[in-house]
């Protein structure tokens, strides 16, 4: 059964605040979102808490609560940066860790297939622990078998404290006694709820999820449905970012700026794919070239090439680097080159002119399959028609093509005839597809083609299983997606891989 662990760095904000100003250990310290009296208090310590300084107050009632009482502003860049890096440390123990997006210093881990590597699940916790003690911050964690119930009950741990659960009914229980307050919940939802004497999981769970919607909106519904078990929620790890840059070592020096021109396209053919990938461009090429030193040390040139507007263009931003190598002293030869990008995200006109409409030429297409036959065979050029099979992939048999069809759009149909049924287009291999937020909005989650817009619904899962009685185990759980433009996309979520693939298309 698969394991899935939460490590809570609790109040990440006030930790890295007292990082920062050790001086005010001991005393009631909070988080606040504007230096100034109407500012909010967005995190309290316990000082704090026990003086009733709660989240959602504003500075000044706060202050009138305690003179003793200390505020700054954490700004989100700072608290972003610290995640990065707390994910960095975890992925020492883990290859699959997810942040939270609502909740800094949440994270999820799979604590799958570890047995080889860590005596017990108990051992690993407490590795993960030590690790991020090591990094200066105090943690919890929690070893289960569910998003929810991992996350609940490292909320209900005590500082540095660990738990694993052995079965998923413990893990549900010890859950259930978590109280509301210890759980991300909006302050008024909360007070309203301990009004009702609704204060732990077990009876916010135990509520009509009609009810709960429309007294204390969605948030708080969606919280009760994690916890009845009724969403699915994988993990959907965050991987570490690849940098976009390159390198290439040079045998002998070279001071020729035509050859050296050509060594950096082959970089800069490196360097553009991987900032495409993330929907990017670059605004800012960073060239440092090394140079023979002789006898004595190697030097070293950094230039910085900055185009009049973000770009993809390949032959643009070779055209900075060659009015650059010819302006510069190569004399001494250059042994190394290094090549790193600075990549801003895309704006939505650039992406729209990522494709441009192809024109279709049937005589080219039937020479180009003439070539392909008399290279490959007969056999090499054909269609697929459906067969029977269990799994998508194996419902299509390929069949040779003789000659190819003109094509034409069929007629729409008449009175009293069916509609036109929806075709899936499958892709040759599943594609990865970006990892999917924790909720869908116009600007979340991503697919493939950056033309298609966001996707914004989900119909599905449509669980497929199969190959458990031999060594080829399969588990899918397809999905159609729609997209802002309109289009049908067949995904889905391979439970071994952990991840979204693209298999087509609908139309």
């Amino acid at each position: 059964m698969d394991r899935m662990a939460c490590v809570d760095v609790f109040e990440l904000p006030l930790q890295i605040l007292l990082d920062r100003a050790p001086q005010w250990r001991g005393l009631p310290v909070v988080v606040v979102d504007e230096d100034r009296p109407q500012g909010v208090v967005l995190w309290s310590n316990a000082a704090a808490r026990a003086l009733e300084v709660r989240p959602g107050m504003r500075y000044a009632s706060a202050l009138s609560l305690s003179r003793e009482l200390r505020a700054s502003v954490v700004p989100l860049a700072a608290v972003g940066a610290v995640v990065a890096k707390l994910a960095r440390a975890l992925r020492r123990f883990t290859p699959n860790v997810e942040p939270s997006v609502d909740e800094p210093g949440v994270f999820w881990l799979d604590a799958s297939g570890l047995g080889r590597l860590f005596p017990t699940l108990d051992a690993w916790a407490a590795e993960v622990i030590a690790g991020l003690g090591a990094e200066g911050f105090e943690a919890t964690a929690a070893v289960g078998f569910t998003r929810f119930g991992s996350y609940a009950a490292a909320k209900g741990l005590g500082r540095q404290e660990r738990v694993v659960f052995e079965r998923p009914e413990d893990e549900r229980e010890a859950a259930g006694r978590v109280p509301l307050h210890r759980l991300a919940l909006p302050a008024r939802a909360r007070e309203r709820l301990d009004r009702l004497g609704v204060r732990t999981v077990a009876e916010l769970v135990a509520l009509p999820p009609s009810g709960v919607r429309k007294r204390y909106g969605a948030e708080v519904h969606a919280l009760q449905q994690l916890a009845r078990g009724d969403l699915f929620d994988p993990l959907v790890p965050v991987h570490e970012e690849v940098p976009a840059r390159a390198r290439v070592d040079l045998e002998l020096p070279d001071s020729d700026p035509h050859r050296l021109l050509f060594r950096i396209k082959r970089l800069l053919d490196t360097v553009v794919p991987i900032v495409a990938e993330r929907l990017a461009v670059i605004a800012e090429l960073r060239l440092r070239l090394v140079l023979d030193g002789g006898a004595g040390p190697p030097s070293e040139q950094r230039h910085r090439l900055r185009p009049a507007a973000s770009t993809l263009d390949t032959a643009l931003l070779l055209d900075l680097v060659r009015l650059r190598l010819e302006a510069v002293d190569l004399t001494a030869g250059v042994v190394e080159v290094h090549l790193s990008a600075r990549q801003i995200p895309a704006t939505a006109d650039q992406l729209r002119l990522f494709a441009l409409a192809p024109r279709r030429d049937q005589g080219a297409a039937e020479r180009a399959l003439a070539r392909i036959r008399a290279e490959l065979g007969d056999g090499a050029v054909g269609v697929f028609t459906l067969r029977d099979g269990h799994l998508p992939k194996a419902r299509a048999a390929f069949v040779p093509l003789e000659r190819l069809p003109t094509p034409s759009p069929r007629p729409a149909p008449g009175e009293g005839e069916s509609p036109r049924s929806l075709v899936r287009r499958l892709l040759p291999r599943p594609v990865p597809l970006p990892a999917a937020p924790r909720s869908l909005r116009n600007d979340g989650w991503r697919p493939r083609d950056p033309q298609q817009g966001a996707i914004v619904a989900v119909d599905g899962p449509f669980v497929v299983s199969g190959g458990w009685w031999g060594r080829a185990e399969v588990h899918r759980e397809y999905a159609f997606a729609r997209t802002l433009r309109g289009d049908i996309l067949w995904i889905f979520y391979d439970r071994k891989r952990r991840r979204w693939y693209e298999q087509g298309r609908v139309e």
